[in-house]
């Protein structure tokens, strides 16, 4: 619900009702991801920073991978919408947001 208000206020974008929303379902994962990242004593490398120097093949840098697919899940979560309001703006088809006062 509070993703769906987020991205109606901020691009416009409305969320479908009665069926998983691709983005809405990434950032969930997102978040699910970053907290993961940033709880502190979840990765080994907290207790050993050593770790962050490892090749990424070796046991223990599984936070890698982590912070790679986060990191791309943020990518996406910033030009996707951003790109979808700025499309439908170009048709004429936008809805009212924040975006499409700002631009």
């Amino acid at each position: 619900m509070t993703s769906s208000t987020i991205l109606k206020t901020t691009y416009g974008y409305t969320t479908k009702t009665g069926e998983p929303d691709q983005l809405v379902t990434l950032i969930e994962r997102f978040a699910h991801g970053f907290v993961d990242i940033v709880t502190p004593g979840t990765w080994a490398v907290d207790m050993f920073p050593v770790i962050k120097r490892l090749p990424t093949w070796f046991p223990g840098t599984g936070f890698r991978q982590t912070l790679d697919s986060v990191s791309r899940m943020w990518n996406e979560l910033k030009d996707i919408p951003y790109e979808m309001a700025r499309d439908q703006m170009a048709k004429g088809s936008h809805i009212p947001s924040f975006v499409s006062r700002a631009v």
